[in-house]
């Protein structure tokens, strides 16, 4: 069997989630993605992973079993055998929020400004953002109550002070944008975010080294940095960058991702050649089924831009227009600007 034919059957898992209707899905992160992993004593709740090399007879492939399992091919070469790699994930990340009797699956078509907000990852990540972008940018966040601020590493230890008892996430990306970085890189790079005090890390693979079918390394640095991550009670995202992918890297690079612990699964870095579409999100969803949060993120600057992508299965909106779409929000259900 061929790599491609390989990444074929890996990319086509039977067990997908059914598709269902805007802000309607029973999304087993959509309860509360702004909630962190509850954590067991002494480590991370319900990690359960496993390498058993096993040789195969070329060109077989066992079968995938849903998210419980991702089977691998590494070696490609024919005449070399396969390496199955089985990495258990048998947990619920997020526990059911209920506000009032209202919750997220109650939803219409058109949220209250609170139910969108609390989907925001406001990003503040340009080139040339400045301190002071961080400051207004929490200033928005105090005052939405959105979901997380996304900082540059630089600007974690100033966002964790502007949002203490906010119970707005500090949010900072890794690998970013290429995702290049060795795995070691990544994770130091984790290990100092934490300790500035992030609680959710938006990550970027090594996007040549999917391309290049090099799965081992692709599941080494995610698993690395969410092993990390998990123990600090933090939320990893795995930035895929569709962009950069065809359908078939796009399902492999999600199937690893949940696979390898992550909490969600990220669109975009927003400079990429390309954002957050319909299509994709739609099929990271499809992909990852109910245990998993997709993120979409890249060039979403209106209203319809984010209800479109969460009625295509999004949990969190990455975006830097988070005062423009709220109140454009505000203004199509009759209410004040004012927050």
């Amino acid at each position: 069997m061929g790599a491609n034919a390989a990444s074929q059957r890996i990319a086509s898992g039977k067990e997908v989630a059914p598709q269902i209707g805007p802000f309607g899905r029973g999304v087993g992160v959509a309860q509360d993605v702004r909630r962190r992993p509850a954590l067991r004593s002494g480590g991370v709740i319900g990690i359960s992973r496993q390498r058993s090399p096993l040789a195969l007879e070329s060109g077989q492939l066992a079968p995938l079993r849903g998210l419980g399992e991702l089977l691998l091919d590494a070696l490609p070469d024919a005449r070399k055998p396969l390496l199955r790699i089985v990495l258990g994930r048998r947990r619920r990340l997020h526990a059911m929020k209920s506000t009032g009797g209202s919750t997220i699956e109650r939803m219409h078509e058109l949220p209250t400004v609170p139910e969108l907000a609390s989907r925001i990852d406001h990003a503040v990540l340009k080139p040339n953002a400045s301190e002071r972008d961080v400051v207004d940018a929490c200033s928005i966040a105090r005052r939405e109550h959105i979901a997380s601020v996304v900082v540059k590493p630089f600007y974690v230890t100033r966002t964790h002070k502007l949002l203490e008892g906010t119970g707005v996430a500090t949010a900072t990306v890794i690998g970013f944008p290429h995702g290049g970085q060795a795995p070691e890189i990544k994770v130091n790079t984790a290990a100092t975010a934490l300790h500035d005090g992030a609680n959710e890390l938006d990550m970027v693979i090594n996007i040549g080294a999917l391309l290049d079918d090099d799965y081992v390394t692709i599941e080494k640095e995610i698993a690395s940095v969410v092993g990390l991550a998990h123990a600090n009670e933090a939320l990893v995202k795995v930035i895929l960058e569709t962009g950069y992918l065809d359908d078939t890297h796009k399902a492999i690079g999600a199937r690893i991702a949940a696979a390898s612990g992550a909490d969600f699964v990220k669109t975009s870095t927003g400079f990429g050649p390309e954002g957050a579409t319909v299509d994709d999100v739609r099929l990271l969803r499809q992909v990852v089924g109910d245990h998993v949060g997709v993120k979409a993120a890249g060039g979403i600057r209106t209203l319809d831009d984010a209800l479109a992508l969460i009625s295509a299965g999004a949990d969190r909106i990455g975006t830097s227009a988070t005062a423009e779409i709220l109140a454009e929000l505000r203004q199509r259900r009759g209410e004040s600007d004012e927050a």
